[in-house]
């Protein structure tokens, strides 16, 4: 039942959302249809059709630009977001350079801060982490600012990814478990065990578990500033078996 209602859902959802782009093509709405196909791609990549995505998001975006608009950025983060999950590490940086001028230019605090973070995964990638470290923590302090929680988990995350890469160990386990107990909300998706489990490893049982318990024990405010502080690395080797694994 359960199932079949998740189902009804989805279905429903979609076709609200291909009435709502009829309506518009119908009213010759571009600004409505630029939006309403940035709905429909973001629906689409959550059902796992990152072709059709793309190819809606593209369209959506085509759009805006032909109009001139500069300051919706929803479908310029969503196009990022697929790009960075794609690898497409080069038009996802493009993008995100002229999205984070647009957002400036407009004030748009919360999406300046959205691309921060997708910069910040891309110098990551890149094992830039000078650079990243600088976005992430730009990005989380404008959520903070704004009191935007589930953003400032991501960014909690992200960070701990960056730990993780330059060999903080102990403090990537800290903050990975500071976001992973904000997640714990009724609804929240579980965190993604799977860096958790690299550290782990490295770590041993013991100083993993301390650690994760000491993140577990944060206030959102200390898990915040812990995260925006600046912390030596562990030695390079242990920081190439958590890369590799």
């Amino acid at each position: 039942l359960l199932e079949s209602l998740k189902a009804y859902l989805k279905n429903k959802q979609l076709l609200l959302l291909l009435e709502s782009l009829t309506a518009h093509r119908e009213a010759g709405s571009k600004q409505g249809i630029a939006a309403g196909l940035g709905m429909l791609g973001v629906y689409a990549r959550e059902q796992g059709d990152k072709e059709k995505a793309r190819a809606l998001m593209d369209e959506s975006l085509a759009l805006l630009r032909e109009l001139r608009i500069t300051g919706r950025l929803w479908p310029v983060l969503n196009r990022i977001s697929l790009a960075v999950e794609e690898a497409d590490f080069v038009f996802a940086r493009s993008l995100a350079n002229e999205a984070l001028a647009q957002a400036r230019e407009v004030g748009a605090r919360s999406y300046t801060a959205g691309v921060l973070g997708q910069l910040g995964r891309m110098a990551t990638n890149d094992g830039d982490y000078a650079a990243a470290k600088a976005f992430w923590d730009e990005s989380l302090t404008l959520y903070w600012e704004l009191g935007e929680r589930h953003s400032i988990k991501d960014d909690l995350e992200g960070l701990a990814g960056l730990a993780a890469a330059r060999g903080e160990l102990e403090r990537a386990a800290r903050l990975w478990a500071a976001a992973a107990a904000l997640r714990e909300a009724p609804g929240e998706r579980p965190l993604d065990e799977r860096c958790p489990e690299a550290v782990r490893t490295a770590l041993g049982e013991a100083a993993f578990a301390a650690a994760w318990a000491e993140g577990q024990a944060m206030s959102l405010e200390a898990a915040v500033e812990y995260a925006l502080e600046t912390s030596g690395a562990d030695p390079p080797m242990v920081a190439q078996m958590i890369s590799s694994s």
